[in-house]
């Protein structure tokens, strides 16, 4: 079936902030009394994450709406980076005209476009942004519903577990990318069986020309 939305997870698909996050993250949980994760811990578990609410809750933090409220201030402060790759394989999509938007999940629309804007990618996504508090099936029905897409003309490329499974509930493509950027293992990924694995972002356009 030919490609007809690509939908694009944002952070540890295209923007480098997997450090970021568990840097704010270890602080915060330290500061508010809790026992802060290992980086290999705290990949387990972000990546299937069902309940933000209860998220700190895990690490000894009673008060979770503090501290995602600390987390959202304090990561707004740090410099996005994108991921290098990400300018060479959009630019390649554009060039196709292939239509894309970027999606994430528990921020608000302003976090999102000031996060791609600070990456210097948010001109490949002018229009093209969708945030919701929601979880990624929603949205996904929602953008293919807007844009009079079939569910399996589109794919959903992301870095996590959830990522993956949220698409498959949904019926589209899933790609998922390992590598270290991503903010789940592999062996997490794998476990939710995408349709497609890479390890590099630029490998996308191999499968939207072998879909074609």
């Amino acid at each position: 079936m030919k490609t007809k939305l690509l939908i694009f997870d944002v952070d540890g698909t295209l923007v480098d902030s997997l450090g970021d996050h568990y840097e704010t993250d270890k602080k915060i949980i330290e500061n508010l009394q809790g026992v802060a994760p290992s980086l290999e811990e705290y990949m387990g578990i972000l990546g299937r994450v069902t309940d933000w609410n209860k998220f700190y809750e895990q690490f000894g933090v009673s008060d979770s709406e503090k501290a995602t409220a600390l987390f959202y201030k304090l990561i707004s402060e740090r410099a996005p980076r994108a991921i290098p790759e990400a300018y060479e394989l959009l630019s390649k999509v554009r060039r196709m005209n292939i239509p894309h938007c970027a999606l994430s999940i528990n921020e608000n629309p302003y976090s999102v476009h000031k996060k791609l804007l600070g990456a210097r990618l948010l001109d490949y996504f002018i229009n093209s942004v969708y945030s919701d508090p929601k979880t990624k099936t929603e949205v996904i029905r929602e953008v293919c519903k807007e844009r009079g897409i079939d569910y399996n003309n589109a794919i959903l490329i992301g870095d996590t577990e959830k990522d993956i499974r949220e698409g498959k509930e949904v019926g589209v493509v899933t790609v998922g990318v390992s590598n270290k950027y991503s903010f789940s293992p592999e062996e997490d990924i794998n476990k939710a069986q995408p349709n497609y694995l890479i390890h590099d972002i630029r490998d996308l356009e191999k499968i939207i020309k072998w879909k074609s």
